[in-house]
């Protein structure tokens, strides 16, 4: 028979077809027999039993052959320990295992895929989270776990936290990771539902698991929503953070915070070399902030640097606070030099006391065109009112002074009453 006749490859090409064919019939006769319904579904209700959850199934658990073996489980659900009510659904869950050890008669999960999703996290009055148990390393003899990817559709994610008692909800989750075994693309999107706003999410990080411990090299967090008077807003985090799931503790390196908005076109970045972060509270041993903002014919710039921040949930302080704020309109310019302590308590009550502070005056309106005051005192007020008092005592153009200012209203000073005094000596 020659090798290059038509009819040889014909047949070659139809028997290894069928071959092929018998073969992937055999492989799916093979999964199937081997699957028991009922010993999967036993297997996942006591997979959590030593942590007080109990795992429910209301739905289908079949068997997949393409693109991978698997099963996919149909409307699962996870309870709080101790209590029926469950804390966590999802509709249905897709199991991915590896062809090769299957074969051998072990179950290797390398993928896992969730559609609609639901879960409620919580942080009571003690601290502690409600799904800080599922962290926790377990031995499984019915599988191994060497996840390589990771799809969430549609997910739903409730935070509540009774410290603070604060409610926020996370809809449209979705979520993509590849190459979980190595160092891993991450893309996540979801929209942060609020009372008086949406806010849109997305984060990207390349990702590498090593035990307990998660490395986000580069990753950049983006939050964007519509705020009435400012137009599109835009936040965006970036930075090399570490997680450590086993001590719930986190460090971030060469940390970016910066937020722009469109009316009034405003600028606002704060560099964080160092952040350590737990449960309770956030760390940060310096940093640095800059801001512009453009309103009316007005210019406004911010230069300042902290020392020894740390934001809880009382609120946020620094050490120092060493900073510069000029206004710049036209021919005029106010130029303003500032140090002292900064607390911002339940993150609406500020104040900076022992505040020192040089002002420099700058205007063709002045008869010398410059006024130079040197004071100290205090600053506080209430951000969500919003009013500012200004108390400071010292020298104004070489003369002694004390004054008392309040000013309502940020940008432009809203209509109420307002007092000012002033003695001179």
């Amino acid at each position: 028979m020659k090798l290059n006749s038509g009819r040889l490859w014909l047949r070659i090409a139809t028997y290894g077809t069928l071959a092929v064919v018998l073969l992937l019939v055999l492989i799916r006769a093979l999964i199937y027999w081997q699957f028991d319904e009922a010993a999967v579904r036993s297997s996942l209700t006591h997979a959590l039993q030593d942590t007080g959850r109990s795992v429910r199934i209301d739905g289908r658990i079949t068997p997949q052959v393409f693109p991978s073996p698997g099963i996919e489980i149909e409307k699962l659900s996870i309870s709080d320990p101790g209590k029926p009510d469950a804390f966590a659904r999802v509709e249905m869950l897709r199991v991915s295992l590896a062809w090769m050890p299957l074969l051998f008669g072990n179950r290797e999960v390398k993928a896992l895929d969730l559609y609609g999703p639901s879960a409620g996290v919580s942080r009571g009055l003690d601290g502690q989270l409600n799904i800080a148990d599922l962290f926790q390393r377990r031995h499984q003899d019915s599988y191994t776990l060497k996840l390589d990817r990771l799809t969430v559709r549609e997910g739903t994610l409730l935070l509540s936290d009774q410290l603070t008692h604060t409610d926020k909800r996370l809809a449209s989750i979705s979520l993509d990771a590849d190459n979980l075994r190595g160092t891993a693309d991450v893309s996540f999107g979801a929209i942060l539902d609020d009372d008086r706003r949406p806010v849109r999410l997305a984060l990207t990080t390349p990702l590498t698991i090593q035990d307990d411990q998660v490395s986000l090299p580069e990753l950049e967090a983006v939050a964007i929503s519509n705020i009435q008077g400012l137009g599109e807003t835009k936040l965006t985090i970036a930075g090399q953070y570490k997680l450590n799931f086993a001590s719930l503790q986190a460090t971030g390196s060469e940390v970016t915070v910066s937020f722009t908005s469109e009316r009034p076109s405003s600028e606002v970045k704060l560099t964080l070399p160092q952040i350590n972060a737990s449960l309770r509270e956030l760390t940060m041993p310096s940093g640095s902030l800059s801001a512009k903002l453009s309103y009316a014919r007005s210019q406004y710039q911010l230069q300042a640097a902290l020392d020894n921040l740390k934001l809880s949930e009382g609120g946020l302080y620094a050490d120092k606070l060493d900073g510069e704020f000029n206004w710049l309109a036209g021919s005029s310019k106010v130029n303003v030099k500032l140090n002292a302590p900064l607390s911002l308590a339940g993150m609406n009550q500020l104040l900076m006391q022992p505040l020192k502070l040089t002002s420099t005056i700058t205007t063709p309106a002045l008869p010398r065109g410059r006024l130079v005051a040197s004071m100290e005192g205090a600053l506080d007020g209430d951000i969500d009112e919003p009013r500012f008092n200004l108390r400071v005592a010292g020298k104004l153009d070489g003369s002694e002074v004390s004054a008392t200012l309040s000013q309502y209203g940020l940008i432009k000073p809203a209509t109420r009453p307002r007092s000012t005094s002033a003695s001179w000596t």
